[in-house]
């Protein structure tokens, strides 16, 4: 028998619960609580990432789908709303669709931005995933014709139009601004600076002088004889005729900002396609269809 030495009553008697060294492992409520929080944050994370790609190929398929069906030499911009955007595949409501296109040739315009925005849309699960819908009902659709100063002095025969923005005063509200001309009218030398009224009347859009502000060589507008006024009047008088405009209905309001025109048009509780949306562009010329 061999001898392993004496026994003592710490060595057999049984741990118990609390003693230093035996306390069963377990993990502090803050420390699952970061877990649990992570946890949510990384799957939050991933369902945000799958979301964005979901919308981000609708764009595409609609930007593609309206670049082959139109005439336009680039795919124009695409934008989706909705956080998440999957949730309109079982609302059915999507809450808007955006299309611009830029520079691009409008056949009686040259050279013009053209946006349209669809609010309030109700598609099929399969209209919401894929981004090809017809007649489908809406809420409101928005198009809008962004024509700079180089595409609006050619259409009122300047060659230096210069757009300028003036705060609203008329007392009377409505769409209706004004804003600075400052160009050279056909068959004068020097440029004239006007004071011009932009205005939505019975369907057709006016661009009516009111005052003329700065006559060439530091003359003083005042000393101007009427015939003279009625001549710079009549070179810097302009009509857009509503129908002739590349709008979905007649425009409704007119402003000018960032140096350019902008005519806009609004439809309520209406009817729309997708293809509604696509810009109307002249046929592209040898150069750019050799470039597609």
């Amino acid at each position: 028998m061999i001898y392993a030495g004496a026994v003592t009553a710490a060595s057999t008697a049984p741990s118990t619960p609390g003693t230093p060294g035996t306390r069963p492992s377990r993990r502090s409520p803050v420390r699952i609580l970061v877990i649990v929080v992570v946890a949510v944050l990384g799957l939050t994370g991933v369902a945000v990432v799958a979301d964005a790609l979901v919308a981000a190929r609708v764009e595409r398929q609609i930007s593609r789908h309206l670049y082959e069906d139109s005439k336009l030499a680039t795919p124009p911009s695409v934008m989706v709303s909705g956080m998440p955007y999957i949730a309109a595949a079982w609302s059915h409501q999507l809450p808007s669709i955006h299309v611009e296109a830029r520079d691009i040739d409008v056949p009686d315009f040259g050279r013009v931005t053209m946006s349209s925005t669809a609010t309030k849309l109700t598609l099929t699960r399969d209209e919401v995933l894929s981004g090809d819908f017809t007649d489908a009902p809406a809420k409101q659709v928005f198009t809008r014709a962004q024509i700079d100063s180089v595409a609006l002095g050619d259409k009122m025969g300047f060659d230096d139009l210069h757009l300028e923005a003036v705060e609203n005063i008329s007392p009377v509200g409505g769409w209706e601004t004004e804003a600075y001309f400052t160009g050279t009218p056909r068959g004068e030398q020097d440029p004239w600076t006007v004071t011009m009224r932009l205005r939505v009347w019975e369907g057709d859009v006016l661009l009516r002088p009111t005052e003329i502000r700065k006559a060439p060589g530091g003359r003083d507008p005042a000393s101007l004889d009427e015939a003279e006024r009625q001549r710079i009047f009549d070179a810097f008088t302009y009509t857009f005729h509503g129908p002739d405009l590349p709008l979905r209905a007649l425009p409704g309001r007119v402003y000018i900002s960032g140096g350019a025109l902008f005519v806009e048009s609004e439809q309520n509780y209406i009817r729309v396609s997708i293809s509604d949306l696509a810009p109307r562009s002249a046929p592209l010329g040898t150069d750019a269809e050799a470039g597609l």
